[in-house]
This record gives structure tokens, C-alpha cells and sequence, in this order.
């Protein structure tokens, strides 16, 4: 098991990406973090980040949506979960990331304004 949490977690706080450690083979994050959905609206602080990398260094990383990349504008997620309308989606959403494809489907992170 590689130190996948403590490795890559600074450098997505350090272009203001919301990350937290997620459990080993789950897509939840740790249990013992209550209230994770708070950090949709920013990073945790340095003590919070500090004591992370520590205790979760092998977990796993979860991107929170919402968070605000730039002034005005926030990262969100399109789920299509048929691969018959993977290729629309390309073409509707146009400028994305395509960041997971799944059994079925794909996932497509966007930026979205907040106007």
C-alpha cells in the first residue's frame, strides 16, 4: 500500500481543491471525520491538514465538489450512467474533464459560476 493520501493531498490544497481522506476500497470518506460536507466550502486548516496526513497517509482521496477553484467560479460533477450518452455529453459539456469512467457511464467534472 503506497502513502496515497499523504503523497497527493498537498498539492490538490495547494491549488484550492477540497480533499479528504477516503477508506481503503470505499468511495466514504474516513469515519472518524463528522461533518466532512463542511469542507465543501474550502480546505481544512493546517492543523486539520497536518494531523490528516499523518493518521490517513495510506488512504484514499476524495475530491469535494462545490469547492471555489476561482473567484466566482466552483468544481461539480456530471454522472452519466449510460455509455450511450457518454459521447453527447462530451459535445454538450464541451471544455471538461473527463476524470472517471465506471462500469457504465462516465463522470465529467466541470466548473460552474456562480451567476
Amino acid at each position: 500500500m503506497t502513502d496515497r493520501f499523504r503523497a497527493h493531498a498537498p498539492a490538490y490544497w495547494d491549488r484550492g481543491f477540497s480533499v479528504v481522506p477516503i477508506e481503503p476500497g470505499t468511495k466514504r470518506p474516513a469515519k472518524e471525520i463528522m461533518g466532512w460536507q463542511g469542507y465543501c466550502n474550502g480546505p481544512p486548516s493546517t492543523d486539520v491538514r497536518q494531523k490528516w496526513l499523518a493518521r490517513y497517509a495510506d488512504y484514499g482521496i476524495g475530491l469535494l465538489l462545490n469547492t471555489e477553484i476561482a473567484p466566482g467560479w466552483r468544481i461539480a460533477a456530471v454522472d452519466v450512467d449510460d455509455d450511450r450518452y457518454v459521447e453527447l455529453a462530451r459535445v454538450v459539456l464541451g471544455d471538461c474533464i473527463s476524470g472517471k469512467r465506471g462500469k457504465k457511464g462516465a463522470t465529467f467534472f466541470v466548473k460552474v459560476g456562480d451567476k
